[in-house]
């Protein structure tokens, strides 16, 4: 209101004087030294009361946050925005082009006046990883969460990230674990936490690992199968190397049923078994297998184990002779295990049977042992030929 009042003081007061002047126009004179300048009294009125107006719009804006000012400041803030904003992009594109020095210099560069420093220091990080410049990459990690505290789980991922594939998996391991307490279910560590773990053959935490892949749907149902497998196998091999048999068989029977039948599974097992002296939990391991699919090699395998339970090792292999007929491999066993058990005759039988069935140079080699452990030198000579012949 004083605001408006005044200004129709102002108009009235004016309109007054151009009144006055009009009636009276005059002149002015200014003097100084050898110079003067005359001019009508209206037009020097108005010229000292617009130099009075522009002193007082030059002391406002002088004075205080003034419109210069501000503008300088916008067009200034604006500048920068623009250039960070274009160098940001060309490292970024340098980045993408494996120039990692350009790429490293024009991010770091632009970040000051970024408003999003976070891209900048991770893709700065990966550059510097690049170079194999590990501290400065480790810094630009620190910084990026600096920066912005609610990234930990995108800095940390990229952290991790960088280390697998520099293959420091025992740091990266660490990471991951650090992401895991910020986001249990997030998918990619999840599948980095995998990976981890394979490289660092820890099966135990694989295996503990799975169902929630399962879940999460970070592996399909064939990945899963083979991860279980794996993890299974390489756990029950290191039991094996421990060597405690009792260990050995609790740790067996925890496992899938399945994989307790499975060939693929089965002969390594067996073997390492035979080879650690452990006869007895292989031929449980071959007979359980064999219950459930015949199969040659597991039934030669069968005719090598020469366990404290031999005469039950041949009524099991006899059992198979009546499901699977005159088989030879069956035959064969057969005669391995009769040697074994020193009934010489009836393994001579077994064996003399199953190459009428089908010569098999194993069952040469088998007879020819046979002949030469009874005396029958040149009838071991023959058998051994023929193996070699067949």
């Amino acid at each position: 209101m004083l605001r408006w009042l005044s200004s129709i003081l102002i108009i009235l007061f004016l309109a007054w004087s151009a009144l006055m002047l009009s009636a009276a126009p005059g002149y002015m004179a200014i003097t100084y030294g050898h110079w003067s300048i005359e001019m009508p009294l209206w037009f020097g009125i108005t010229a000292v009361i617009a130099a009075f107006i522009a002193l007082y719009i030059l002391l406002r804006l002088l004075n205080g946050p003034g419109l210069i000012l501000r503008v300088f400041k916008k067009w200034r803030h604006e500048h920068r925005y623009e250039s960070s904003h274009r160098h940001t992009l060309q490292g970024l594109l340098a980045l993408a082009e494996g120039d990692w020095d350009k790429a490293e210099s024009l991010l770091i560069k632009s970040v000051k006046f970024n408003e999003i420093p976070l891209v900048n220091y991770l893709a700065a990080a990966k550059a510097a990883q690049a170079l194999e410049a590990y501290d400065r990459r480790d810094q630009y990690l620190h910084y990026a969460l600096d920066s912005t505290p609610g990234a930990k789980v995108a800095v940390g991922l990229t952290q991790a990230e960088l280390q697998y594939h520099d293959e420091q998996w025992e740091h990266c391991l660490a990471t991951l674990r650090h992401v895991q307490q910020e986001a249990p279910q997030h998918k990619y560590m999840l599948k980095l936490l995998k990976q981890v773990y394979y490289r660092l053959a820890d099966w135990s935490h694989l295996l503990d690992l799975l169902p929630l892949l399962k879940k999460q749907k970070i592996v399909d149902s064939t990945q899963l199968q083979q991860l279980s497998e794996k993890a299974y196998l390489e756990l029950l091999l290191l039991q094996l190397k421990q060597g405690d048999q009792q260990k050995i068989e609790l740790y067996w029977q925890k496992l899938p049923k399945p994989l307790q039948r499975r060939k693929e599974w089965v002969l390594p097992c067996a073997h390492f078994l035979l080879d650690s002296h452990m006869s007895d939990l292989a031929e449980e391991l071959v007979r359980d297998a064999l219950k459930t699919q015949f199969d040659p090699e597991l039934i030669a395998l069968y005719g090598q184990i020469h366990s404290q339970r031999l005469n039950k090792q041949i009524d099991f292999a006899l059992s198979l002779l009546k499901q699977q007929g005159q088989e030879p491999h069956i035959l064969l066993c057969l005669g391995q295990l009769a040697m074994a058990d020193g009934a010489f005759s009836q393994a001579s039988s077994y064996l003399n049977h199953s190459l009428q069935v089908r010569p098999l140079p194993k069952t040469y080699a088998v007879l020819g042992a046979l002949s030469l452990q009874l005396g029958d030198k040149e009838e071991a000579l023959r058998c051994f030929q023929q193996a070699v012949v067949d």
